[in-house]
């Protein structure tokens, strides 16, 4: 009885060992079969094409061998998991499959996951892989240059300027963006770092560095997978050098009333260019009024440089006279300013007997110095006379259109070796009680200061004049008494 309940206790004893080691074993297979994606990593970045290397563990006897036919590799883009069907080569071995993708037809992209399921010849399901690679960008587009904001293709440029242009690269990111300057002929002159606000990249280059002549600007743009992009801005041309008067003069110089006198400005400029809206080669200025007149030639360059120059012409009358027909005052030099400086406002010295001529409305009028002290100047403001007094520093603005309006206003800015620094501007404000009244108190204040006047010479006798008073006075003296006497 006794051996036959060990018998008993010894087979239940080999079933449950049984038993366990297929649990054991079954475990095993249950838990380490799985797909283990070999290649590509986490994290990693790929801008060309790839090897997927997808392998199956723990020597499972289905899927022993495997076919690319009951492969599928599988990437996540927003969430959805998609089949990939552009792979263009396999490599098939015992648990294992590998492959090239060809990322062309992969949309540029940050953050993909990838995993993928293998099966066998006899088509048993297949099984999904359990690790998944995440965090992969795919980017095989270099960044995008626009057109350059500055500089421009033929473009002149002087001084500093500051190189500007668009760039973007959503995937990647932009890593360095530099410009590049070069001479016509290729020769290295220049790399300038650029920094960015937003999709902007700028540098400054100060262009009075350089030779002038024509340069070729290039602009380089590198994302963080090493992808590059170029930009030529090309024929540009480095100007820092005024333009040249050859020559400006007025013929003929001196004519009558009514006469044409044609004034003549000849300019050149090697590099850039004359600009030549920027001034007049030939005026002929108005011999409407007598007097000797100023014209100036203010020529600029394609690059914004800009040279200066003066010449004169005499108006006479009939008589020979060059005086203003219209008043006391005999004007000796006549200014004329241009309606662009008139606009902008425009300083010049004056002395006594000095005058600007100015325009309002396609009429002429003069701003011209009477009278002129040490800290104040009187002016005449013609065709409609008008006289004003400043002191240094006033600001006085004048109607000379009879419309309520100031056309005009003239500030004393400093006075020095006889000659009165003013500064003449054209304005349009409205005339108004309170206007006036502050005209009127300036008026009145630079009036009670007229300035020093010279003393007289010193070191004369007035002796003479004592005498003649004594001598008056006892002749009034002796006067009486003899009329005194008289009565007596």
């Amino acid at each position: 009885m006794v051996k036959k309940n060990y018998s008993l206790v010894r087979a239940l004893k080999l079933i449950v060992l049984v038993i366990a080691f297929s649990l054991v074993a079954y475990l095993v297979l249950a838990l380490g079969n799985g797909i283990i994606i070999i290649n590509p990593e986490s994290n990693t970045n790929y801008s060309s094409n790839f090897i997927v290397n997808c392998s199956y563990i723990n020597n499972s006897v289905d899927i022993l061998n495997p076919l690319y036919q009951n492969t599928t590799f599988y990437v996540n883009q927003s969430d959805v998991w998609q089949p990939l069907s552009n792979i263009t080569s396999y490599n098939i071995t015992n648990f294992s499959v590998s492959f090239v993708v060809n990322i062309t037809n992969i949309t540029d992209s940050k953050g993909l996951a990838f995993n993928c399921t293998i099966g066998n010849e006899t088509a048993l399901a297949p099984v999904f892989g359990g690790n998944i690679t995440t965090g992969i960008m795919i980017d095989d587009t270099p960044p995008a240059i626009s057109t350059p904001i500055l500089p421009v293709t033929g473009g002149n440029y002087s001084g500093s300027i500051v190189l500007n242009v668009s760039i973007i690269d959503p995937t990647a990111g932009i890593s360095t963006i530099y410009f590049n300057v070069t001479n016509s002929s290729g020769g290295q002159n220049g790399t300038y770092t650029a920094s960015n606000q937003g999709n902007y990249w700028n540098a400054t280059i100060n262009t009075s560095k350089y030779i002038g002549g024509i340069y070729n600007i290039t602009v380089y743009a590198n994302d963080s997978l090493s992808l590059n992009s170029t930009l030529v801005s090309s024929n540009v041309t480095f100007d820092n050098t005024a333009p040249i008067i050859s020559s400006f003069s007025c013929s003929p110089s001196s004519v009558t009333l009514g006469e044409v006198v044609t004034c003549t400005c000849s300019v050149s400029d090697a590099l850039s260019g004359v600009n030549t809206l920027s001034y007049s080669s030939t005026t002929t200025p108005s011999t409407a009024s007598p007097g000797t007149f100023t014209v100036t030639c203010t020529p600029a360059d394609n690059a914004g440089n800009s040279a200066t120059a003066d010449t004169t012409y005499t108006i006479t009358d009939v008589g020979g006279s060059t005086s203003s027909g219209g008043g006391a005052s005999t004007w000796t030099s006549t200014s004329v300013v241009t309606a662009e400086q008139f606009q902008e406002g425009y300083t010049k010295q004056l002395g006594v007997k000095n005058r600007l001529k100015i325009a309002v409305e396609n009429n002429d009028h003069y701003v011209g110095i009477t009278a002129l002290t040490t800290s104040t100047v009187t002016l005449e403001i013609r065709s409609t006379p008008q006289q004003a007094t400043l002191s240094v520093g006033d600001l006085r603005r004048f109607d000379v259109t009879n419309d309520s309006y100031y056309d005009l206003s003239v500030k004393l800015e400093s006075i020095s070796n006889s000659k009165a620094n003013l500064t003449i501007k054209s304005i349009h404000e409205e005339v108004t009680v309170e206007t006036i009244e502050e005209e009127q108190q300036e008026e009145q204040e630079a009036t009670g200061t007229e300035g020093e006047v010279e003393p007289p010479p010193q070191g004369r006798s007035y002796w003479w004049i004592w005498i003649i008073v004594i001598i008056v006075i006892a002749v009034g003296v002796v006067a009486f008494f003899l009329i005194k006497n008289k009565r007596k």
